[in-house]
């Protein structure tokens, strides 16, 4: 097969992708299954389909979270950049904050918060091209 130039943070963080992201995740599983590309200046994989990404997760020493693969600040973003079996004690504690309850509780501050210009700003997603496989 020949490569695909797709990029997936482009596709599911654009205005159309972020508001129904399932026809991106189709074209992704479809044609790029597997998109190697740079991430802040660094090696990364994007994985759509989900047998290659439970194959992924039970790997960490083949597909790791750890800082040193995924460099997005001067401090590991927890649980983000942490494998098992350190992730798992992490997801322990970090679960019941994420409670249906508990998030509701804080939405309204949410809103108001991501509505906010900068915020916006900083979370938009940066144009990279992806070489698929």
């Amino acid at each position: 097969m020949d490569a695909v130039s797709l990029d997936p943070i482009a596709m599911l963080f654009s205005p159309g992708g972020a508001d129904e992201p399932q026809h991106a995740y189709r074209q992704l599983r479809d044609q790029c299954p597997l998109a190697r590309n740079e991430f802040a200046g660094r090696p990364n994989v994007s994985l759509s389909r989900y047998d290659d990404i439970l194959w992924a997760m039970r790997h960490p020493d083949v597909f790791s979270s750890d800082p040193e693969a995924m460099l997005l600040g001067e401090q590991p973003l927890i649980p983000l950049q942490v494998d098992p079996p350190e992730h798992t004690r992490y997801r322990r504690l970090l679960n019941p904050k994420f409670l249906p309850r508990t998030v509701a509780r804080i939405e309204p501050d949410v809103r108001v918060l991501v509505g906010q210009p900068n915020v916006r700003t900083a979370c938009a997603p940066r144009r990279r091209r992806s070489r698929c496989e």
